[in-house]
């Protein structure tokens, strides 16, 4: 919408009002019964370099719902929001070469110690319904709201930028029907300091059914039209009823506990990293950890926390062959036979008293001298071999020379490289490994690549540029 509403020439104005101390009830409670809710959530995608030209982290954020207080002294309003869903997905490249490999993957599920706040001078900012495939409540500023985080310190920068950009914040969505019906709503108060509304609409004919209309300012599960109809030529009067306020909570989506889960809930290390400590969430769950058996590495207990201590180093050490093909040295097998492949996955389970849950810890021995490159093909995720020459060339892998291997998870790779998850009952990821085995010199060096698969926790689309920084 690019038409501010005094430049309109309405044909209507929706007016509304309410008691300051019953919105502020009616928004709390809300808040409350709906902290997990991911019905109507603004979506902030962000990415971010942890070690320039190295590696990566794009982030995920899902912003649930809101409540609302407002000033009548300072003229502002201070909007508070919980963290629905945070995931996040670190990416690396190694020096030379053309390709990145997915290294880390966490689902944090809802955040309720993470709130954003927002606090919005109501004298520069407006809102806006906006008909599109739903009607999205949003609230737009011309003065920069002043914002703060209660979760990591890092994050912040992720809304300021964010925001500076958008110059506006989505609230939520409202259910039109057909109705396809902008609105520009200005928030005020009245002398007895009732919170009070005006909306002007485009010129059109007023709706005969405005039950959503309570939800720009209240809380959009908090009230039931009663009816309305025309008092006189050019005055449509409506009515509405007030909702038990402990009864609203979204029927379609509920509130049941949050499910215990492993952060990170896949991971590539290097099995000299040393100890990891083991986290999980909710932060209130503290589950006890342990190693899935066959294992190579072991929980190790520090400072009365848990960590996962990886396998370590080779025993003679692994020695790069001087004849190899690429960039980054390859390992002689002659130097590893103490091993079958050049990583080995560990399954790491978090249990409490009502539940369980799994994270993957990869440990690499020695570095990868490959990477891939993806595509889409027939809907599925598409994979291809590469590496880095010793004279910067990048060279493809023929397919005939590529030995695939599932390490942890349940989907499959096939022959041509055509990644398919589990068609019952997928896997969150799969950590997929190829090694190249070449004729020339097949018994002689480790030329392998290996990538986590976020799918499908993430969808084929989004997953291809994970593959090219």
């Amino acid at each position: 919408m690019n038409t501010p509403a005094q430049e309109l020439n309405p044909e209507w104005v929706l007016y509304g009002f309410c008691p300051i101390d019953a919105v502020h009830q009616r928004w709390k409670t809300f808040y409350q019964n709906n902290s997990t809710n991911t019905l109507h959530n603004e979506v902030i995608t962000t990415k971010r370099d942890l070690i320039t030209g190295e590696r990566w982290e794009r982030s995920s954020i899902h912003l649930g719902p809101t409540i609302h207080e407002y000033d009548t002294y300072l003229r502002n309003v201070t909007i508070r929001r919980r963290v629905a869903k945070d995931s996040r997905i670190v990416t690396t490249k190694n020096k030379g070469m053309k390709g990145s490999t997915i290294k880390e993957l966490s689902d944090y599920g809802p955040r309720d110690e993470s709130t954003l706040t927002f606090i919005l001078d109501l004298d520069s900012s407006y809102l806006t319904l906006e008909y599109n495939d739903l009607a999205d409540v949003s609230w737009h500023w011309k003065k920069t709201p002043r914002l703060s985080w209660t979760g990591a310190a890092q994050d912040l920068a992720i809304f300021e930028k964010h925001y500076a950009e958008q110059k506006k914040t989505l609230l939520t969505r409202l259910p039109l029907g057909r109705r396809k019906l902008n609105l520009w709503i200005y928030v005020d108060f009245n002398i007895n300091d009732d919170l009070q509304w005006l909306a002007y609409t485009l010129p059109s004919t007023p709706p005969i059914d405005i039950g959503w209309f309570p939800g720009i300012i209240l809380p959009p599960l908090g009230w039931v039209y009663m009816g309305g109809g025309m008092m006189y030529t050019d005055l449509f009067l409506a009515s509405f009823a007030s909702v038990d306020p402990n009864n609203m909570s979204d029927s379609n989506l509920g509130n049941t506990p949050e499910p215990l889960r492993t952060v990170p809930l896949a991971t590539i290390i290097s099995s000299t990293a040393g100890p990891q400590k083991l986290a999980a969430t909710p932060q209130s769950a503290k589950p006890s950890w342990s190693v899935e058996q066959p294992s190579a590495g072991s929980i190790k207990t520090i400072d009365g926390a848990q960590h996962y201590q990886p396998p370590g180093d080779l025993s003679p050490n692994a020695i790069a062959n001087p004849d190899c093909k690429t960039l980054i040295p390859a390992m002689l097998k002659s130097s590893t036979r103490q091993i079958s492949l050049p990583a080995v996955a560990d399954i790491v389970k978090a249990t409490t008293s009502s539940s369980e849950a799994y994270a993957t810890w990869v440990s690499e021995y020695f570095a990868q001298t490959h990477y891939f490159k993806a595509t889409k093909k027939s809907g599925k995720l598409q994979l291809s071999m590469y590496y880095t020459s010793l004279t910067g060339v990048e060279r493809p892998v023929p397919l005939p020379n590529i030995s695939w291997h599932v390490l942890a998870g349940n989907g499959k790779v096939n022959s041509q490289g055509l990644f398919t998850p589990d068609s019952d009952a997928p896997s969150l990821c799969t950590v997929i490994m190829a090694v190249d085995v070449d004729k020339t010199e097949e018994k002689e060096s480790w030329y392998w690549a290996m990538t986590i698969i976020p799918h499908p926790f993430i969808e084929v689309d989004a997953m291809l540029e994970l593959f090219s920084d």
